[in-house]
């Protein structure tokens, strides 16, 4: 059984327009992964063909980098890779993760260089999702900006889970190009099989994937803004959590074609909300939500719903959000609301919104600190009996 995994030429398969979606043209390569042989791909729509990055290994790789580094087996690939992305992989980031746990092992990756630039299109791009971190990086990079954002993007890499994924992502598709069209901004979706080729936990090898997805398309993306979930100061080198050493995976994923940078890791959550509520887009379409599908007004209850109503209330800012979150509720339970995210002293986003409502002297219900009590005794009830 070979020790390696085995990339393959790439090349292009076109599909037909059916019932589901419009034509595409997917990215494809032969992997072998052992005895195991199968083919992993990056779509485009039909029109956006151009787009894709034939001839050069880069997206394959960083797509299969964790796996390979979890199983510890060499990369062996078909195609050249881009110079500047395989010494940085080599040389920095490799070396860097696999230091720190015993999850990831060093690896070597035997391809071809080329230092040659792929032909791009040369436009500017970011993903959106609604969520703050995403709207803060398009908030933030407008015409006025250093790199102005002018399309957004979709990747269906694994962030959609279950047996209805690809309608998920569809989905996501349509909200993404609906908030394009009102902001005067063009869109690209990159579909995958990822999510159905790689089982791994999807937190360990976010960033990974959605970087494959950016240098899927080098034939068009000449700068690619990755939108930060930590703030700078919460840098680790661990294993478990991909965003948390995204300042060195975004540096080390560039291409003589395609650069990465990292939006909004010079502030913390609580000021990219803050930038938001300036921003009349964000009061139509901010979407934290870990539940509500996409489009959809948020639930209001879950974790990322709760620190975020919590953050606008301190800023007197809930009413400007009606249209996304049900207002009236959260103000009628505000004890219980506010209590969930006192119980949470120990996690860094809930400690932040608790010191901004007191740092602006905002009004906690005393019946808060009741609520709060109440869901610590009913996690650590529930902890003890797992």
């Amino acid at each position: 059984m070979d020790s390696y995994i085995h990339i393959g030429k790439s090349y292009l398969e076109h599909l037909p327009a059916d019932d589901t979606q419009e034509a595409q043209t997917r990215l494809c390569s032969r992997i072998r992964i052992g005895n195991h042989e199968t083919v992993l791909w990056f779509g485009v729509g039909a029109e956006q063909e151009t787009a894709l990055s034939i001839g050069r290994a880069d997206a394959f790789v960083m797509a299969l980098l964790p796996a390979a580094m979890r199983q510890s087996l060499d990369i062996v690939c078909d195609d050249p890779m881009s110079l500047r992305l395989h010494h940085q992989l080599m040389h920095d980031l490799v070396p860097a993760i696999t230091y720190n746990g015993d999850m990831f092992h060093m690896i070597r990756i035997n391809a071809e260089v080329s230092s040659e630039k792929i032909s791009s299109t040369g436009v500017t791009a970011t993903g959106f999702s609604g969520g703050v971190d995403s709207l803060y990086s398009v908030c933030m990079h407008g015409s006025d900006s250093l790199f102005p954002v002018t399309h957004l993007a979709v990747f269906n890499s694994g962030v959609f889970e279950g047996k209805k994924y690809r309608l998920e992502f569809l989905k996501a598709c349509k909200n993404c190009g609906r908030f394009a069209d009102e902001n005067g901004l063009e869109t690209i979706y990159v579909d995958s099989n990822l999510y159905e080729l790689l089982d791994e936990n999807y937190i360990q090898v976010a960033t990974y994937r959605l970087l494959a997805c950016a240098l899927s398309v080098q034939g068009m993306v000449s700068v690619y803004l990755l939108s930060s979930a930590f703030y700078i100061t919460d840098f680790a080198l661990t294993q478990d959590h991909a965003a948390c050493y995204d300042p060195l995976t975004v540096s080390s994923a560039c291409t003589e074609t395609l650069q990465f940078y990292l939006s909004g890791v010079h502030v913390n959550r609580i000021e990219k909300l803050k930038a938001l509520t300036h921003w009349p887009p964000a009061h139509r379409w901010l979407h934290p939500c870990a539940y509500g599908e996409s489009g959809a007004v948020n639930c209001g209850r879950c974790k990322k719903c709760m620190w975020d109503l919590a953050a606008l209330y301190a800023f007197g800012e809930l009413d400007q959000f009606r249209a996304v979150f049900n207002i009236d509720d959260y103000l009628k339970n505000l004890p219980q609301r506010l209590g969930f995210v006192l119980s949470y002293d120990q996690d860094p986003f809930c400690r932040d919104v608790v010191r901004l409502l007191r740092d602006k002297g905002t009004e906690i219900p005393p019946a808060a600190y009741k609520c709060a009590e109440m869901f610590r005794k009913a996690r650590h009830l529930q902890e003890s009996k797992s």
